[in-house]
C-alpha cells in the first residue's frame, strides 16, 4: 500500500520532481505548457535539446554555447537535469519569445519545476512530451 501511494515526481530524489502550486497556479501552468507545446510542435524545436545545451552535466562542464572555448561555467546546482535561473530565462526566451508570456508566467513555470534552487528541465521536458487532455485545456483558457 505504501508503494501504491508513492509519487516519484514529488520525491526530491527523483529527476522528475515538481513543486505543487495552488489550484489556480496549476491551471495557469497547464495553459502555459499547452501554448509552449503547440509552439514546439509547429516549429519542431526541441525543448530538451535547447535547454539541455545549458546543462553542464551533458556538456562536460561547459554549456553548449561555450563548447568551442576553454571557459567553464560554474554551476551551483550539482544535479543532472537542472539549469540555473538565468539559463532557464535565456532558454525560454529562445523557446517562447513570440508567445507573449509574461515574467509572471515564466516565474510560475520556474516555481513549478524548481529543484534545489535550479530549474528541473528534465521534469519540464517530460511533461511537455505528455499529451494534453482537451478538458483541461478548455478549463485553463478561461483563467
Amino acid at each position: 500500500e505504501e508503494l501504491d501511494n508513492f509519487k516519484p515526481e514529488m520525491s526530491l530524489d527523483s529527476p522528475y520532481c515538481t513543486q505543487p502550486l495552488t489550484s489556480l497556479g496549476e491551471r495557469r501552468a497547464e495553459y502555459i505548457k499547452k501554448k509552449l507545446y503547440h509552439k514546439i510542435i509547429s516549429t519542431r524545436v526541441s525543448a530538451r535539446e535547447l535547454l539541455g545545451d545549458y546543462d553542464p552535466h551533458l556538456n562536460g562542464g561547459t554549456v553548449g554555447w561555450m563548447k568551442k572555448t576553454s571557459k567553464h561555467t560554474q554551476f551551483l546546482c550539482n544535479v543532472p537535469g537542472c539549469i540555473s535561473r538565468s539559463q532557464y530565462m535565456r532558454g525560454m526566451v529562445r523557446l517562447a519569445g513570440d508567445l507573449g508570456l509574461t515574467d509572471d508566467d515564466l516565474n510560475l513555470l520556474y516555481s513549478k519545476y524548481e529543484r534545489n534552487g535550479a530549474f528541473n528541465y528534465y521534469a519540464f521536458c517530460k511533461d511537455m512530451d505528455r499529451p494534453f487532455s482537451p478538458q483541461k485545456n478548455r478549463e485553463s483558457e478561461g483563467s
